[in-house]
C-alpha cells in the first residue's frame, strides 16, 4: 500500500484516524496507541507480510537497546556520584518514557 493509493486515502487512513481519535475521546489512551501499532503493521504487511517481520525485529532491537542504554546511563551516574543530577534527569526522562511507552 502506498501513501498516495486510493486504498490508503479512502479506506485505511479514515478508519485508523477515526479509531485512534475515537478511543482517545473515551480516554482509552493505551488502547489507542496499541491500535496505531497494529495499524502500522497492517500498513507495512499489506503488500508483503515479510515486512512485518522486519518491522517487528526493528522494534524489538530498538527496545532492547533503549532499556540497555538507559540502565547504563543510570548506573554510570550512580557510580560517578551524580545522584542529584540523576534526580533531575529522572524528573525529565521518566515522564517522557511514560508518555511514549505502550
Amino acid at each position: 500500500m502506498l501513501f498516495n493509493s486510493h486504498v490508503f486515502i479512502f479506506l485505511f487512513l479514515p478508519i485508523v484516524w477515526m479509531l485512534y481519535f475515537g478511543l482517545n475521546r473515551f480516554k482509552l489512551y493505551k488502547v489507542a496507541r496499541i491500535s496505531l501499532v497494529i495499524a502500522s503493521f497492517l500498513f507495512y504487511g499489506y503488500e508483503n507480510w515479510k515486512l512485518c517481520l522486519l518491522l517487528l525485529s526493528t522494534v524489538v532491537v530498538n527496545y532492547i537497546l533503549h532499556v540497555f542504554f538507559l540502565n547504563e546511563i543510570f548506573f554510570l551516574m550512580k557510580l560517578l556520584g551524580h545522584e542529584s543530577l540523576l534526580e533531575y534527569i529522572s524528573i525529565i526522562i521518566v515522564p517522557i518514557i511514560t508518555i511514549f511507552s505502550i
